[in-house]
């Protein structure tokens, strides 16, 4: 294996196993189609490859010595070849997102940026798909929250990243044009957010508090998500199958239930005040009667 040999992605390795493994098929099977699969393999491996010329790592070493403008050379030679890591670098300088809370404003950077990551999730990385969607959300590109969640939804299936799930929760729960909010999901979201990362147990205890004084007052409009979130929590009835409340139903009766209890409330506090004012007046008159 030649000295200049570089890994160039964390797929390079399975790229050269998975072309070793099409030539052992070849070998007991002797199939012209196979042979065609192996040598597609082989070639993929081959021009993924940083051999003869190692320019992506002139460019670490560039950057790691401080000298930026030679490594964004060095680096914009290896993303043109195709390089995936050399393109997320390259992506990640232009990229002007701080945190995954942070706001950014249109610049003109944004659409080189969004080139060099188009090309890394091309390839398959997770990062730049996810930042795709970052810049529909934010209005960096062209592109509606509709589209933005449906990007976020393509990656959070079968994904234990963190930000796309906030993200589309965070959609479902204000919702938008063209995009309907959705407490149940927005809430199924925050809760496999805690599932899964129990260092954020005070936040997502906090935005799920939010979620539930939204919806509450969402349910008071006629909200329907909001109504099938609030009946969730109420038991079901397995004793008497042949009894079914609709939505609507079962929201009138919380709603009687609670204005019944505020005026049972209010009758006892009534009550209680005027035992107040009796035993306040009954002590007037002792303390008048004794002058």
């Amino acid at each position: 294996m030649p000295s200049s040999f570089a890994m160039t992605s964390s797929k390079f390795e399975m790229l050269y196993w998975e072309a070793g493994l099409e030539a052992d098929q070849l070998y007991q099977s002797h199939d012209t189609a196979v042979c065609r699969a192996t040598a597609s393999a082989f070639q993929a491996f081959v021009h993924r490859g940083d051999w003869a010329d190692p320019i992506y790592h002139r460019g670490e070493a560039a950057f790691d010595r401080g000298d930026l403008s030679t490594a964004m050379h060095a680096w914009s030679m290896a993303a043109v070849a195709g390089m995936e890591e050399a393109q997320d670098n390259m992506a990640q300088i232009f990229d002007q997102f701080t945190s995954w809370a942070h706001k950014p404003e249109k610049r003109s950077t944004d659409a080189l940026a969004l080139t060099y990551w188009a090309q890394s999730a091309l390839q398959g990385s997770t990062l730049a798909r996810s930042k795709i969607c970052d810049y529909i959300l934010f209005g960096l590109v062209p592109g509606s929250h509709a589209q933005a969640a449906r990007c976020y939804r393509s990656q959070v299936d079968g994904s234990s990243d963190l930000t796309n799930k906030w993200r589309l929760a965070r959609l479902y729960e204000d919702g938008a044009d063209g995009f309907e909010r959705d407490f149940p999901l927005a809430k199924r979201l925050y809760d496999v957010i805690l599932m899964h990362h129990d260092m954020l147990k005070l936040t997502v205890s906090l935005v799920l508090f939010r979620l539930h004084v939204k919806a509450f007052w969402a349910m008071l409009s006629g909200d329907i998500t909001a109504q099938r979130l609030f009946t969730s929590y109420l038991p079901t009835f397995s004793l008497i199958p042949t009894v079914h409340f609709s939505a609507d139903q079962i929201f009138d009766m919380v709603l009687f239930l609670v204005g019944a209890g505020g005026l049972v409330a209010l009758l006892l506090m009534r009550r209680h005040m005027q035992g107040r004012m009796a035993e306040a007046d009954q002590a007037f008159q002792r303390a008048r009667a004794l002058h």
